[in-house]
């Protein structure tokens, strides 16, 4: 604390937990109100002892603010704490008690515009906490006002979301600047751009989610991942003691991207395999790692290294290898295998018959066709639970049932997955020479994306003999002969 002299110093703490608008006007009024308060009273007022916290919630987000009022505190450079009200400060009484510990060691003060709290006696602690655990009662209660609000919104084929999506207005009609940047989003990932790639993309042209902040890379996967781009509704239930996601039905928006393009997407996003080749995020470092798999078990091959030592050399060379991580059933020199992968796809991208199929129109019936049996099979398996319930289906049966259903619901979903991740050649297509642009493409995230449209890449084992040299022209054609048949393309068109 000051000595008796000295005026009092003040520290302003404003904040608010959500600004929709992101205009900061809310928490602005409590700060004036509580710099009109300190003034009155004569305490000093520093502009650098005024810390604000817009959008931030103070029951689940982290406050650095607030944390670096509080080290002022601990420093003895402050003397009272103004705040509008003390669930400004704290929403919980874990931090209440911190908070009270504080102001008995240092002697700081709490005033707040609704009236002072004074934590170094004990009426005034009594005070502090009945306000506190009012404040985190009315948490509570609002989250279960939500909840059920939600639920009932999703029940009668609303959104079940009262807050404004990137891509809508707060009515649920689409806003078109942000819609074509969520469906630039879903194609370029689809492409093999990674999340860190597009998370950057759109920092450098100032693009701000709804709250006015820059994008992270957690956010961009939330718009790749959300079933409300392609109007379905889903909604969080407990079930066993666990929060589940749950399939409602078809909502009463518009979609913003095609059920095949949101499915190719989810299915790379949430492969268990996406961090096991080393890159980040879904993108590759090489073609085929992670894209390439072995011939004997189906595998997605990694990239690993080998060394050889040529006889006369000081010191051993290093090469890179696709390699089986399952039994190392095939480990075979990368280079060679890319080699006849780049000529395989080339030829059939140059061939003007195969082209045109490819760019032809998706047949949007079957994508129809397929949507309607994914929403059957989910709407089934939310109907094994009741059935239980209801004493109709025994647990075995439920189980049974279940594991079927999920397993057609899985092949249904790889299917709408597959007619969506066609839209990675789109670009190659247009183009005067697919071929040729194929061989240009120097991204090997790129490369990957076009060949998982195409096909899937089996590489079978080493065959034996060692690479002829350069100077025996037949014996070369004939050994990368035999190399090209041991790849099998098993192509998805």
């Amino acid at each position: 604390m000051s000595t008796t002299n000295a005026p009092i110093r003040a520290a302003i703490y404003a904040r608010i937990s959500k600004d929709s608008t992101g205009q900061g006007l809310g928490v602005e009024r409590q700060r004036a109100a509580c710099v009109d308060l300190a003034k009155s009273r004569g305490w000093e007022v520093d502009p650098a002892r005024i810390w604000v916290e817009n959008d931030t919630s103070a029951t689940t987000g982290r406050r650095p603010k607030f944390a670096a009022m509080v080290a002022a505190a601990e420093a003895g450079t402050i003397d009272v704490i103004v705040a509008w009200h003390i669930d400004r400060l704290t929403r919980k009484l874990s931090e209440l008690e911190d908070l009270i510990v504080l102001s008995e060691r240092t002697g700081v003060k709490i005033a707040t515009v609704s009236g002072d709290v004074d934590l170094t006696t004990d009426s005034g602690r009594l005070v502090g906490r009945i306000l506190a655990s009012v404040a985190r009662g009315e948490v509570e209660r609002k989250g279960a006002r939500q909840r059920a609000a939600n639920q009932q919104r999703a029940e009668l084929g609303r959104s079940p979301h009262t807050g404004r999506a990137f891509g809508y207005n707060l009515d649920g009609t689409i806003r078109e600047d942000e819609a074509e940047i969520v469906r630039t989003l879903f194609t370029r990932f689809a492409a093999g751009e990674g999340l860190h790639t597009l998370t950057r993309w759109l920092g450098e042209n100032d693009v701000r989610n709804t709250r006015g902040k820059l994008w992270t890379r957690v956010g961009v996967r939330d718009v790749l991942l959300n079933p409300r781009y392609i109007a379905e509704r889903w909604i969080l239930r407990t079930r066993d003691g666990k929060r589940v996601r749950e399939y409602i039905g078809p909502g009463d928006w518009e979609p913003i991207v095609s059920e095949d393009l949101f499915r190719a997407v989810g299915a790379i996003l949430t492969d268990p395999a996406r961090r096991e080749f080393g890159a980040r995020g879904n993108a590759r470092l090489y073609v085929g790692a992670g894209c390439y798999v072995c011939g004997v078990c189906g595998t997605p091959l990694r990239t690993g290294y080998s060394t050889y030592k040529a006889a006369g050399a000081e010191k051993p060379k290093q090469y890179r290898i696709y390699v089986c991580p399952q039994g190392f059933h095939v480990s075979r020199r990368a280079e060679y295998i890319d080699d006849i992968v780049e000529r395989v796809i080339s030829r059939r991208l140059s061939d003007p018959a195969i082209a045109s199929a490819l760019t032809s129109d998706v047949d949007r019936a079957q994508v129809r066709a397929l949507r309607d049996e994914a929403n059957g099979l989910r709407s089934r398996i939310d109907g094994f639970a009741n059935d239980l319930a209801d004493g109709l289906l025994s647990a075995r049966q439920v189980k049974v049932a279940t594991d079927r259903a999920t397993a057609k619901l899985r092949e249904v979903e790889a299917k709408l997955a597959q007619i969506g991740s066609s839209s990675a050649l789109g670009g190659l297509l247009g183009s005067a020479d697919p071929g040729a642009a194929w061989l240009a493409l120097e991204d090997p995230r790129a490369k990957g994306a076009v060949i998982n449209a195409l096909c899937e890449v089996r590489v079978h084992r080493q065959p034996r003999g060692r690479r002829p040299s350069d100077r025996n022209p037949e014996k070369l054609a004939a050994w990368w002969e035999q190399i090209a048949s041991t790849i099998e393309f098993a192509w998805h068109k």
